[in-house]
């Protein structure tokens, strides 16, 4: 069994004064038997900036935390009950063994709260790996995330960070002013680990826009369009499109171009629909709506940042910070002009 290590000592930090900051990116190293990471350590995140490190005793007072510039920010972490613990795992090493060898041991359940954030959408990676016994496994849930709750652990150090093995990552959105990220650690087999976590902001910009009409298809339906986040150049947020209120069990593709045409041109004489992209345009797969003949209820979607990697060759690429797509929806509709329809337009925008 883990034999549990008391220290009943409170970490010492600076004293905060600092207002919180317009960019917050945190990494945060669990307990200092084995030091904290240096610097240049970008771990799972990839990520590099200075380490605060933090007790793993619960029940402390919340402790100050310095951001990735090693600047001291008014945000803290806070944890519940739990133990720091320590085990010199053979296999790992360096930076490594900093994070992931020492840790919070939660013997049944602990919760970590980043509080005084600003306002913004932010990437959450959170460490859960046993160093003496690799077979424990530990859930994390980072609350408000997408994923829900992910197993981590129970596997050995293979010499590199392993989501499901090391790591787990979730994304956190609209977080508001001095709002805070809240990560459950709950014990799966054996003894549970929090390691350590990184909160990675993302990088502020416009918002996907939609703009443009839909047309009016012969069931009456005007689908809507949205995308989960602008693309990224880094992949730092995921962006898919989704295109809801499309006739059901209809065949459809998503389109894009580089050039807006955002008054729309007429699709056909006699019908509703509006053309809102300039050619050259890029057609993606054909796909079908789903949902009910007769009804409203299908939808066009599209996965952009996997049809750009899988896709080098298509139009835009190689993409560039602040290079713009124009994303529209096509779709069967027999009895209409041309037998189709056009879906509203979006405006997708390439941040870092």
């Amino acid at each position: 069994m883990r034999s549990i290590a008391r220290n009943l000592a409170t970490l010492v930090l600076a004293t905060v004064t600092a207002a919180v900051a317009a960019a917050q990116s945190f990494n945060i190293d669990c307990n200092n038997v084995f030091a904290k990471p240096t610097n240049a350590y970008g771990a799972a995140a990839a990520q590099p900036g200075y380490w605060t490190n933090v007790d793993g005793f619960g029940l402390l007072a919340p402790q100050p935390l310095f951001d990735t510039a090693g600047a001291a920010t008014s945000v803290t972490m806070d944890a519940t009950t739990g133990f720091n613990f320590a085990f010199d795992n053979a296999l790992t090493s360096g930076n490594d063994a900093a994070l992931l060898d020492d840790l919070q041991d939660i013997n049944g359940a602990t919760t970590w709260t980043i509080a005084g954030l600003s306002a913004g959408n932010y990437k959450v990676f959170a460490y859960a790996w046993a160093p003496d016994n690799v077979s424990y496994v530990t859930g994390v849930n980072v609350v408000g995330g997408a994923n829900g709750t992910q197993n981590c652990g129970g596997a050995a150090w293979s010499g590199a960070h392993v989501a499901g093995v090391t790591y787990v990552a979730d994304q956190v959105n609209a977080v508001p002013s001095g709002g805070s990220i809240t990560i459950q650690f709950t014990t799966v087999t054996g003894f549970g680990s929090a390691n350590g976590i990184q909160i990675v902001k993302l990088p502020n910009g416009p918002a996907p826009t939609p703009y443009c009409t839909s047309g009016t298809s012969t069931n009456g339906c005007q689908p809507l369009i949205s995308a989960t986040n602008n693309p990224s150049l880094s992949l730092a947020a995921p962006c898919a499109i989704t295109i809801q209120g499309v006739e059901g069990q209809k065949n459809g593709i998503v389109f894009y171009g580089l050039t807006p045409n955002f008054a729309g041109s007429s699709w056909c004489g006699s019908g509703t629909s509006l053309l809102c992209v300039k050619s050259p345009t890029q057609r993606t797969s054909n796909q079908n709506s789903g949902g009910t003949a007769g009804l409203c209820d299908g939808q066009i979607s599209l996965n952009w940042d996997t049809y750009q990697l899988t896709h080098p060759g298509a139009l835009g690429n190689p993409w560039f910070v602040g290079a713009t797509a124009h994303v529209q929806g096509w779709y069967r509709d027999p009895p209409a002009c041309k037998t189709t329809q056009l879906t509203q337009a979006i405006t997708l925008t390439y941040l870092p």
